[in-house]
């Protein structure tokens, strides 16, 4: 599945867009949530209407969400 097809799900079970993950907390809710189901994915740099915004520097965003689940 391509990053247009996923913009177009909804939000449900095993998909869930993020503009920023900024609470190690709920991050990890998410998370743990995902690893007891099915899976799941985590978008990231989506804002609410499913906008894609980027992120300024994903290197540094994956390193801090890799950081946030230890």
């Amino acid at each position: 599945m391509d990053f247009k097809q996923l913009l177009n799900q909804e939000e449900n079970s095993d998909i869930e867009f993020k503009e920023i993950l900024s609470n190690p907390k709920k991050v990890a809710q998410l998370v743990t949530s995902f690893y007891n189901s099915r899976g799941g994915k985590i978008i990231i740099g989506v804002d609410d209407n499913k906008n894609p915004i980027g992120l300024n520097n994903p290197q540094k965003t994956e390193h801090a969400f890799v950081q946030k689940l230890k």
